[in-house]
């Protein structure tokens, strides 16, 4: 127990004059959780905007489509039927994401087969 604490001693010793530790290991954690816990403040985030591309035009995808926009984390800002500019679209409205409803949507769904619907990202926010 006694080389325990020896150790210890010299570790400490090593470890402050060291500013670069100091700073990585005390102060950044610190600063990290004040920027986590103001950002964070609620506990959730709410109606983040999305953009909703409609390939198929039927009624299940508008149905699907107001799910999003009824669900109180997220907000549809704009509906587009072509995967056309896209980019553009999603730096103009600041959307978090892009939902790409695909084509036979429906036809997939009335089937009981599990379509798939596509989700791109916007990674510039990384919080949300």
């Amino acid at each position: 127990m006694q080389n325990f604490g020896r150790l210890l001693i010299r570790e400490f010793r090593l470890f402050w004059p060291n500013k670069v530790f100091v700073v990585a290991f005390l102060a950044m954690p610190t600063v990290l959780c004040l920027i986590l816990g103001y950002v964070y403040r609620n506990g959730h985030l709410t109606e983040l905007p999305i953009v909703v591309v409609d390939l198929d035009k039927s009624p299940s995808s508008a149905r699907l489509i107001d799910m999003f926009d009824e669900s109180s984390k997220l907000a549809v800002v704009e509906t587009k039927y072509e995967l056309v500019d896209l980019r553009n679209t999603m730096l103009k409205q600041e959307a978090t994401a892009v939902v790409v409803i695909p084509y036979h949507f429906e036809a997939n769904l009335l089937s009981q087969k599990r379509p798939e619907v596509n989700c791109y990202l916007n990674m510039f926010f990384t919080m949300t």
